[in-house]
């Protein structure tokens, strides 16, 4: 992604953006690294855009994240963010129901989706910028395979992750 943004917007600078500490050590190619909740939100207003191509992680933290990314664009900028709701989908409902039978206390049955409906966003952020939000259900097929579990090779979300059996 990153030679795509810079081919797009040269001479800008780059800023990575993530929560886990793993995924940031392996980034290459941008300017700086932040990690979610170190926002320099007095910065100034100077960023063009502010691209999350790998999703806003799942957080109840969105109704102040995304107002204060905005407050970070250059006049004219452009938010462009992906939040996975996936939390309702047969496959996460499962994973959750088999959790919670595997270890209770862990896992308990009464969690609440943490991601609000596009609407939210939309009512969220339409005070201060123009907002188009809008909802894609991606359907992967599963092939079988022998090892592991069947996801897409490129895409392995914690949620395919092997069980393992003790």
């Amino acid at each position: 992604m990153v030679p795509a943004l810079r081919a797009r917007f040269p001479g800008r600078r780059l800023i990575g953006v993530d929560s886990s500490l793993r995924k940031m050590e392996a980034a290459w190619g941008y300017d700086e690294i932040w990690r979610y909740g170190d926002f320099r939100w007095s910065q100034e207003r100077s960023n063009a855009l502010i691209f999350c191509g790998n999703g806003i992680p799942d957080t109840e933290r969105h109704n102040s994240l995304l107002p204060g990314l905005v407050e970070l664009l250059a006049p004219g900028g452009l938010l462009a963010v992906q939040i996975p709701r996936q939390f309702a989908a047969p496959s996460h409902r499962l994973i959750r129901e088999i959790t919670f039978r595997l270890d209770p206390e862990r896992f308990p049955d009464d969690q609440s989706d943490p991601v609000a409906p596009p609407a939210a966003y939309r009512r969220l952020l339409a005070p201060m910028a123009q907002v188009e939000v809008w909802e894609t259900e991606y359907l992967h097929p599963l092939m079988p395979v022998a090892k592991g579990a069947p996801c897409a090779p490129s895409r392995r979300p914690p949620s395919c992750s092997p069980v393992s059996r003790g």
